[in-house]
């Protein structure tokens, strides 16, 4: 016996301390028995599909149709037999070989059974499920890897979530769980960890499929009663002797640890249960092990013997319930009590029509986001449990409207009505001043759907709304968001927070009764490596989705469809069947087929052609040609016919190779200099998709050459002057392939004071000085440049005597006179209003042209002048070319010339003229145009006059008719047209010649500007005009071509 010492209030403890240490010491004998040790059982565990280790094992496992699987144990003690028998329920659906090797034969469900041969109280029990498809979980995660629970404290129950994390569809969602240890912790079928005893356990997560994807969490489990000692306090100092001592005393003495009294523990202190939920209860304390669980009579709420409480949606709400949790008979009755009060959930279950969303589905077609990460987060309350709570300090619209998530709608659910239900509240806080506003509302036209105005805090409501998407879901406008919000303004640096629960998105399925499924262009064939596109409507009532789900059936290696029904098929053997199917996303079941045959493609036949770029004297390009010059290029092009749309393309090729040979990715072929004459190459194209198709094409290269030179002398002369310098002209006459026609010039034999003007080039001129003696023959060679064998020579001699006519132009002067402003003005310079003025006045360069000034020539380049006058738009002269306008026989262009020779002479003044810019009467043009025509076309009458002294005119030439265009917006003719005219002049003499109008201007020239005092402010508008080329020439003597912009050069006439 043993003496207990202590005073009343520690009885208790002290007969708790008892029985503890009685239950330690019941192992021990005495009279010096010894003690013998117990017998451990037979233990089976499979390792794949996992389970637990026990007498008595479940599992489940899924395989696809035809699908093998080896079935993996572990047998515990080792001294236990490792036989082991498999029986099948369903041979037929699942059949399992003496090895444990299970045969997936038909779609369906069986059981396998494995026991031990000598041990019929041991099994294990797989269910096999056998699919069409299956898509096996790869990863799984939970929320926790660690908890720590205590047996009699408020944290003896955890809820362990599992979340697959690959992939994104699996075919089985569901979890197996797992105690390693149930002694120390036990789990149940949705994850909630209840601890049983002090020690370390671990808790194992399988995916239900069983092929092998799990997640573990770490327990310990610790017990606060045993922290307690058996010592008594220093004012009671209880005390617990042994009266005798046991024959065979042990070493160690015996510690109690007392039990505190029974309790109920509930997950998250909860204080209210709502409807359609369970909460898994737990007892601590003494008797825990062998309570019996009660709850008190209401309609809805039932507890199981686990102490799993449920509420029903027939549950009462507001009424209190009452748990209690009582130890069995056989023991000292405890009992231990909890109450709850039931909370309005609004939740039925779903028909197979409906498609729900709440805040932890972990995988949904539509789509839950939540405003701010940092803001939400999940929490407890007392009466609903795990809630969302949103802290607007941390989301993006403090101050201001918080939205707290919403619901963004795939544009598939385009035309689907849902309905939106959420629990709200917010918390009290002094400073928001006011009652806030909690909503649902649609985004695109801020439609309330559901809404409490003036709501009180730390009060839970129940908003709910019905909203029809719009035909077409346009993202970017909003249209496919629901907000969960507030419309209440918050008071400046003031932050709310809010709470919501049972957040759910439902919406109605559609009845699908059909699938209709085209290709592009109703195509039943596909050529290889090619793409068809497909396209597919989906049948029924209630706006079905139009998405589906395409497929092929069966699978060919090389063929793939996309999302979007784009089938591309690779090098697919010729005539294979590909059957194309497209499904309904929200019935499966309906779909439909269209089976597609795959046609070769074949490269018939390839031919090369080539053209070679144009040279000299060959009028245009060469087609097909058999040689190709240094420094020519050729083109080849590959024509390809084939049967279906292969690659058309080809690859270039030229051999042999050879320096200075190239030819590129396009195919274009080019020789240098260095390639040798008559070297043969061939150009090869070869197909890109049939290497074995080419085609060649044989070309020869040639060198260039010079054959001949020609050169001649200004007037055919023989003979040079000091006071008359030879002009020479030289070209390469005949001559193979593009070699260069450059000139270079000499006097093989030099001859003091004989020099030529030019070196190189097509033309030069030979002076002599004073020095060289009458009758000096003088050669002058022309060469080629490419070929300097090749050359011409003429022999020039020196003949110093005067002669009778010497041509000499000392002064050549143009200018315009217009009259259209309303005076008659002479203009030598450009100021003022003037168009332009053009004269030479610098001394002669007689080197040049004996006579003319040569400095005109610049001039005449460099000028750019343009007339502003205020009632006509600026006008910029073109190119270099000389402007001015003419709006009757007053406004002119003069020429000046003076023979400042002794001896009569003819001269010859040519030049090029045009019409531009003209203001045109768009009615008029318009009533006068010819049906499809755009413009109406005259000939504008002008003539050209002398004039003397007296300023008497001589008619020169009066049939001239320059064409012009007038259309509805602008006029005139983008042509020039030259203008020739010829006069003596005695010797000595000078005389003017005037271009101007020969008559009136047509009707279609819109009137002048209405400037005032101008002559013609009702009349037609003057017409502009440009003069560029002007030439003067006489006799054999030295005609001067002045072009704008250009070099100028002599010829002779």
């Amino acid at each position: 016996m043993y003496e207990v010492n202590t005073t009343k209030r520690h009885v208790k403890q002290a007969l708790s301390a008892l029985l503890a240490v009685s239950l330690v010491l019941t192992p021990m004998t005495t009279g010096g028995a010894k003690t013998t040790k117990k017998k451990t059982g037979t233990k089976l565990q499979l390792t794949s599909p996992y389970s637990s280790k026990d007498k008595k094992v479940t599992t489940t496992l899924t395989l696809k149709k035809g699908s093998s699987f080896k079935i993996k144990t572990a047998v515990s003690p080792k001294s236990a037999s490792k036989n082991l028998t498999y029986k099948s329920s369903k041979k037929k659906i699942a059949a399992v070989s003496k090895k444990g090797t299970i045969k997936a034969k038909k779609v369906g469900k069986a059981k396998i059974t494995i026991r031990p041969k000598k041990s019929k109280k041991v099994t294990a029990t797989i269910t096999v499920t056998v699919v069409k498809k299956l898509k096996k979980v790869k990863k799984i995660s939970l929320n926790k890897s660690a908890l720590s629970l205590s047996v009699n404290g408020n944290n003896r129950t955890a809820q362990l979530k599992a979340t697959i994390t690959s992939p994104q569809k699996p075919t089985i969602k569901k979890f197996n769980w797992f105690t390693s240890n149930k002694k120390i912790a036990t789990v149940n079928k949705k994850g909630a960890v209840t601890a049983k005893k002090a020690g370390n356990a671990k808790i194992t997560v399988t995916s239900a499929d069983g092929h092998g994807a799990k997640a573990v969490c770490k327990i310990k489990v610790t017990d606060s009663s045993e922290k307690h000692s058996t010592k008594p306090s220093p004012s009671t100092k209880p005390s617990i002797k042994p009266t005798s001592t046991p024959a065979n005393k042990p070493s160690d003495k015996p510690t109690a640890t007392p039990l505190g009294d029974l309790a109920i523990a509930v997950p998250g202190e909860r204080t209210g249960i709502k409807q359609n939920e369970t909460i898994p209860l737990t007892a601590t304390g003494l008797g825990a092990e062998r309570v019996v669980w009660s709850v008190s009579e209401a309609s809805g709420v039932t507890i199981d013997k686990t102490g799993l409480l449920s509420v029903t949606s027939d549950a009462t709400v507001d009424e209190t319930i009452t748990v209690t949790a009582a130890t069995s008979a056989n023991v000292k009755v405890r009992t231990a009590t909890a109450s709850f009060k039931i909370i309005e959930n609004r939740i039925t279950e779903l028909p197979d029509n409906l498609l729900q969303l709440n805040q932890e589905t972990p995988e949904t077609p539509l789509g839950l986001t939540y405003r701010s990460k940092q803001a939400y987060s999940r929490v407890q309350d007392p009466e609903r449990g795990e809630v969302i709570r949103f802290d607007s300090s941390k989301g993006y619209t403090a101050n201001s409207y918080d939205v707290l998530a919403w619901m963004e709608v795939d544009p598939i659910f385009a035309g689907k009505t849902v309905t939106v239900s959420a629990y709200m509240k917010y918390e009290a806080d002094p400073k928001l001043g006011k009652k806030l506003n909690l909503l649902i509302q649609e985004r695109g036209k801020y439609t309330k759907l559901g809404a409490k105005y003036d709501a009180e805090p730390d009060t839970w409501y129940y908003l709910t709304g019905t909203y029809t998407f719009p035909d077409r879901i346009y993202t970017n406008e909003g249209q496919n968001k629901l907000y969960i919000t507030r419309d209440t303004q918050l008071p400046s640096g003031v932050n709310a927070v809010y709470y919501i629960d049972s957040l759910r998105f439902t919406i109605e399925k559609a009845n699908v009764e059909s699938v209709n499924l085209t290709a592009t262009d109703n195509a039943a064939t596909i050529y290889q490596n090619h793409e068809l596109q497909f396209t597919s409507e989906v049948i029924g009532t209630n706006a079905p989705i139009q998405k589906v789900n395409y497929s092929i059936t069966p699978a060919v290696a090389g063929v793939s469809i996309t999302d979007n029904g784009l089938l591309k098929v690779g090098n697919v053997a010729k005539d294979t069947k590909i059957t194309v199917k497209a499904a309904s996303i929200e019935k499966p079941e309906i779909f439909a087929t269209k089976e597609i045959t795959v046609l070769a493609q074949t490269i018939d036949n390839i031919s090369v052609n080539a053209k070679a770029e144009k040279i000299e004297g060959i009028a245009e390009e060469q087609s097909n040609p058999t040689e190709i010059y240094s420094g020519q290029k050729v083109q080849f092009a590959a024509d390809v016919t084939s049967t279906g749309e292969p690659d058309n393309s080809v690859t270039w090729s030229v051999s042999p190779t050879t320096s200075g040979v190239t030819l590129s990715k396009t195919g274009l072929l080019s020789v240098t200099d260095a390639v040798p004459d008559n070297t043969a190459l061939t150009v090869k194209a070869t197909s890109v998709f049939d290497k074995t198709k080419s085609a060649e094409y044989p070309i020869t290269v040639k060198t260039n050459k010079v054959t001949s030179v020609t050169m001649s002398s200004a007037g055919d002369k023989t003979t040079v002057s000091k006071d008359a310098p030879l002009m020479f002209s030289a070209k390469i006459a005949d001559f193979v392939g593009v070699p260069t026609k450059e000139i270079s010039w000499s006097i093989p034999q030099a001859v003091a004071g004989a020099s030529l003007s030019a070196t190189t080039g097509n033309n030069t001129i030979l002076s002599v000085g004073e020095n060289v003696a009458e009758g000096t023959k003088i050669t002058v060679r022309a060469s080629s440049v490419f070929d300097s064998t090749k050359h011409a020579e003429m022999e020039i001699t020196v003949q110093n005597e005067a002669e009778a006519n010497t041509f000499n132009f000392n002064n050549l002067k143009v200018e315009y006179f217009e009259n259209f402003d309303g005076e008659n003005t002479t203009l030598d310079s450009v100021k003022n209003d003037g168009v332009f003025s053009w004269k030479a006045t610098e001394p002669s360069d007689s080197a040049f042209c004996p006579g003319l000034d040569s400095s005109f020539v610049n001039l005449y380049q460099k000028i750019g002048i343009h007339k502003t006058d205020p009632g006509l738009s600026t006008r910029q002269r073109p190119s270099n070319a000389l402007k001015g306008f003419l709006g009757s026989d007053k406004d002119y262009v003069q020429f000046t010339l003076k023979n400042t020779t002794n001896t009569q002479k003819e001269y010859t003044l040519s030049f090029l003229f045009r019409f531009f810019d003209i203001d045109a009467d768009s009615e008029y043009i318009e009533s006068q145009m010819e049906e499809n025509t755009s413009y109406v076309e005259y000939k504008l009458p002008l003539k050209m006059v002398s004039v003397n002294d007296l300023n008497e005119e001589t008619i020169i030439n009066d049939t001239l008719k320059i064409p012009f265009r007038c259309s509805s917006y602008t006029s005139g003719n983008p042509e020039y047209y030259e203008i020739t005219s010829s006069i003596v002049i005695p010797a000595n003499q000078t005389v003017n010649l005037r271009l101007t109008l020969n008559g009136d201007l047509p009707q279609c020239l819109s009137p002048n500007h209405t400037q005032e005092n101008s002559n013609y402010a009702t009349t037609p508008h003057p017409v502009t005009f440009t003069i560029d080329n002007i030439a003067i020439s006489s006799g054999k003597l030295p005609t001067l071509t002045l072009n704008a912009g250009e070099t100028h050069q002599l010829e002779l006439d």
